[in-house]
């Protein structure tokens, strides 16, 4: 066998090892079907805290949060319900709803959920000074609920963190 067959074999047998590797590490790894894919995720604008994060520190993960999310009055039956939706999807538990109905402008959900579940649905990490929470990067949500638009997601005004004094 000369120099070039050699090459060319291992070369063969390299590529079918690497395709075997990552067929199975592909196929190892689990995805919770609540989680939609990280390009599918859009951030929420003004969802992050306008302070320093100076002197807060990671808030323990079993702390529950009590939070709601006002939408703007053209919000769609059908969009609330998917947001209402997801929130549950995502272990929240709906504890109030002003759903949207003609000349009633602001619809809103109100719902507990704790810090564990608020870094991994909206992948931020709620941070703790006192009896203050707050985040320092916008929430991310599933690009499904943009409105039309490609970069982020409007309409969703959330209460209950970050509002530190």
């Amino acid at each position: 066998m000369n120099r070039t067959e050699l090459h060319t074999r291992s070369s063969h047998w390299l590529f079918g090892v690497l395709a075997v590797l990552i067929f199975v590490s592909v196929d190892c790894v689990a995805v919770p079907d609540a989680w939609p894919l990280s390009g599918e995720l859009l951030p929420v604008p003004n969802t992050q805290s306008e302070g320093e994060p100076t002197g807060f520190t990671p808030a323990p993960p079993e702390h529950v949060l009590h939070m709601s999310i006002l939408f703007g009055g053209w919000v769609k039956a059908g969009d609330f319900s998917a947001a209402e939706r997801w929130l549950t999807d995502q272990g929240f538990t709906i504890t109030r709803t002003i759903e949207p109905e003609p000349w009633r402008t602001y619809p809103s959900l109100s719902f507990t959920a704790t810090v564990a579940q608020v870094n991994a649905a909206f992948r931020v990490k709620v941070m703790r000074k006192r009896g203050c929470f707050a985040t320092f990067t916008n929430f991310l949500m599933p690009a499904s609920f943009a409105q039309g638009h490609e970069k982020y997601i409007e309409g969703f005004n959330f209460s209950g963190l970050n509002e530190c004094r």
